[in-house]
């Protein structure tokens, strides 16, 4: 039986022994390539590591010296809330700071609030669910409602309504009611809402400028009329960048570097 298997395998495959010693010459030169390949690719990729590890340790000798990538604020989960006092902090002329009216400036200046400088102006944070309320006396010849979005939280209805018919209409109802060219062109370039947001690009929800039922009988106004101001943090940062940081003084290493870490909070 096997001398029959034999010539039964010789009979299919009289070349065998051939071909097997053709496949074993392929298998070599393929390995032999694959090492001389892996060889170059190993070679080409050398002074790329070694370009990485030099930058890596450079990078290293440098956040050791400077602090360069030294930032808590990422890790420290900061909600709309506590971001809405660092705000107000800052734009408040009476803020810890010490700066005066260096911050809120450049924002009335960009809104095109007249005679920015004159004054007494107030902030407020959280007071009546306003986010930020910034004010000048005499009471409520101009004002800003900032609207804090910067964690992306959705418009509660009527939102922007409420708060404008809180802090703006019902201190000068006559100002709000009248036809007058003068006395509308006076509200426009006093009165604000800001809606701020980690990208710029959210507006108001609709709903939230529409009037509730329940000041249907107080107020005629069907929306709010006046039309929100949107703007990301990062271009308020931007701001302060250009037309307030660099009047910080030199010396004042700690307001300049949590400007810088808060700065990277929102641009990063």
């Amino acid at each position: 039986m096997i001398h029959q298997g034999l010539q039964i395998q010789s009979a299919v495959h009289p070349e065998s022994g051939s071909q097997w010693s053709e496949i074993g010459a392929v298998m070599d030169d393929y390995l032999r390539l694959k090492d001389e390949y892996l060889l170059g690719q190993i070679k080409s990729i050398g002074p790329l590591l070694d370009d990485w590890i030099l930058n890596r340790n450079r990078f290293a000798e440098t956040n050791r010296l400077t602090g360069t990538n030294f930032n808590p604020l990422p890790r420290l989960k900061i909600n709309e809330t506590m971001h809405s006092r660092i705000l107000g902090d800052l734009l408040d002329p009476n803020g810890t700071h010490g700066q005066k009216n260096l911050f809120l400036l450049p924002l009335l200046e960009e809104l095109g609030i007249p005679y920015p400088e004159d004054g007494l102006w107030h902030v407020t944070v959280e007071a009546g669910r306003v986010d930020i309320l910034i004010w000048r006396e005499p009471p409520r010849q101009s004002a800003v409602i900032i609207e804090n979005k910067s964690n992306g939280a959705v418009d509660q209805p009527n939102q922007i309504y409420r708060y404008w018919h809180q802090e703006m209409f019902l201190w000068k109802p006559e100002l709000w009611e009248s036809t007058d060219e003068a006395k509308v062109g006076e509200r426009k370039r006093n009165f604000h809402v800001v809606y701020l947001t980690t990208g710029g690009g959210k507006s108001p929800e609709s709903h939230s400028m529409e009037r509730p039922v329940g000041l249907a009988t107080v107020n005629h106004f069907e929306r709010v009329p006046l039309e929100p101001c949107t703007r990301s943090l990062a271009e308020l940062i931007a701001l302060w960048e250009k037309n307030a940081i660099p009047r910080i003084p030199p010396e004042n290493h700690r307001l300049r570097s949590f400007l810088s870490q808060y700065q990277e909070l929102w641009t990063t």
